[in-house]
C-alpha cells in the first residue's frame, strides 16, 4: 500500500504511527495488508499465538479478556487510529486477551513475519513498538492505582477522563466516550445501577453529560 493512501492518513491521527519516522510508517504501509472484519469476528484471541498487529482504520473493537470459564472483563474499547497486537510480538508469549470487532470493522494488518523482517532490517525500529508497549503498562498502572485509591465517583470519573485521553491519542478531537453504559459498567466491575448512580451525580455536578453510547467530559 501506498504511504499516502487514505488509510494511512487516517491511522497518522493516531499518536502512536504519527511519531514514528517517515521511514517506518512507509515500511508499515509498504509490508501491511487492509482486513475486513464483521462484527463479532476475532482480530486477537485469548492464548493463541501473536499473529500480528492491527492498526484500525474503520470500525471498532472489544478487548476482553476471560476470567474463570463463564467471565469476560471488559478492558479497553478501540476505534480507528489504534493499534493492537504488538504484546505478542514483542514477547514472544500468546494474546493476553482478544480482541473483537464490534462492528464491521477495516484495519491495516502487519503480520508476525513482516513485523520481524521490518526489525531485522533496522533492529533500531523495535525501540517504537516497546514504546508503544510502555504506553500500555502505563495506562493500566494508572487504571489500578486509581481503582485502588478512590471514591467510587471519583473513580468513574478517572476512568472516563483516562478514555477519552486514550481517544484523543488515537485521534479524535474531543474529550468525548462513544461507550454504552454496559461496556463501562464491564470495564469498571460494577453493576449498570451503580454506575447510573455515579454517572448522575457526577453530571449534577456538571463535570460531564451523558448521551445515547456517549460521555462527553466538560471539565
Amino acid at each position: 500500500m501506498s504511504p499516502d493512501a487514505p488509510e494511512i492518513e487516517i491511522l497518522r491521527r493516531g499518536r502512536w504511527f504519527a511519531k514514528l519516522p517517515s521511514a517506518l510508517q512507509a515500511r508499515i504501509a509498504q509490508l501491511g495488508t487492509l482486513r475486513q472484519f464483521r462484527s463479532g469476528q476475532y482480530l486477537l484471541r485469548q492464548g493463541e499465538a501473536g499473529r500480528g498487529m492491527f492498526g484500525l482504520i474503520q470500525g471498532r473493537t472489544r478487548h476482553v479478556r476471560a476470567v474463570g470459564e463463564e467471565r469476560e472483563v471488559l478492558m479497553h474499547v478501540g476505534g480507528p487510529g489504534l493499534w493492537t497486537g504488538e504484546y505478542g510480538l514483542l514477547s514472544g508469549n500468546p494474546s493476553i486477551g482478544s480482541v473483537i470487532a464490534d462492528a464491521p470493522t477495516q484495519a491495516l494488518f502487519l503480520s508476525a513475519r513482516d513485523w520481524r523482517r521490518l526489525v531485522d532490517e533496522e533492529p533500531r525500529w523495535l525501540a517504537h513498538f516497546a514504546a508503544l508497549q510502555a504506553e500500555r503498562f502505563a495506562t493500566a498502572f494508572r487504571a489500578y492505582a486509581d481503582s485502588q485509591g478512590l471514591g467510587r465517583d471519583e473513580w468513574v470519573h478517572a476512568r472516563l477522563r483516562l478514555l477519552a485521553q486514550v481517544e484523543r491519542e488515537h485521534g479524535s478531537p474531543v474529550a468525548s466516550i462513544r461507550l454504552s453504559q454496559v461496556h463501562l459498567a464491564s470495564m469498571l466491575g460494577v453493576s449498570r445501577q451503580t454506575l447510573n448512580a455515579s454517572l448522575a451525580r457526577l453530571q449534577a455536578r456538571g463535570v460531564l453529560r451523558v448521551g445515547f453510547r456517549m460521555i462527553e467530559l466538560l471539565d
